[in-house]
């Protein structure tokens, strides 16, 4: 038994996409089709979310974390020679 689904998407970006989709042989129903199924068999969302700087989350998570400690307990050095010197003693 087959279902409908229906979506409201602005004009441009359906446009966009389906130009996206026509290049890989794909149409828009396809597409959703393949979503779907992704979901089913993975039982989750087969995205990977990425803030505005290109990082998952968890990822620029845990650079400001650890820029955060770098502020508070790292070491500065005034060249590159000098952080060597202070790594290999």
């Amino acid at each position: 038994m087959n279902t409908t689904i229906q979506v409201r998407v602005d004009v441009k970006t359906k446009q966009e996409v389906q130009k996206i989709l026509k290049k890989a042989g794909l149409d828009i129903s396809s597409a959703v089709k393949m979503f779907f199924a992704q979901i089913k068999n993975r039982k989750t969302l087969p995205l990977e979310f990425r803030t505005e700087n290109g990082f998952t989350p968890a990822e620029e998570r845990r650079i400001l974390n650890d820029l955060e400690w770098t502020k508070k307990h790292g070491k500065r050095f005034t060249s590159v020679d000098e952080a060597f010197e202070y790594l290999n003693s």
